[in-house]
């Protein structure tokens, strides 16, 4: 049997959406007014840098959850 979708009204009065997507709807909303602000944020260059850094941090979490995973 299928099972019917809501509407996106529905969909966007329904508090579980918020709490579900609320961080997701927050970093789009914060990239595009930092991109009309200022032009340059959104650029190739800063871009890769902006991931440069993050690696970083993604290497470190891996591992964190690696050790979190296997208990010790």
């Amino acid at each position: 049997a299928e099972e019917s979708r809501p509407s996106l009204a529905a969909l966007l009065l329904d508090p579980s959406f918020w709490a579900d997507w609320a961080s997701v709807v927050g970093l789009v909303g914060l990239v595009i007014v930092f991109g009309i602000a200022q032009p340059v944020f959104l650029s190739v260059a800063n871009l890769q840098a902006l991931l440069l850094a993050a690696a970083i941090l993604v290497v470190l979490s891996i591992g964190q959850t690696f050790v979190i995973a296997t208990s010790g």
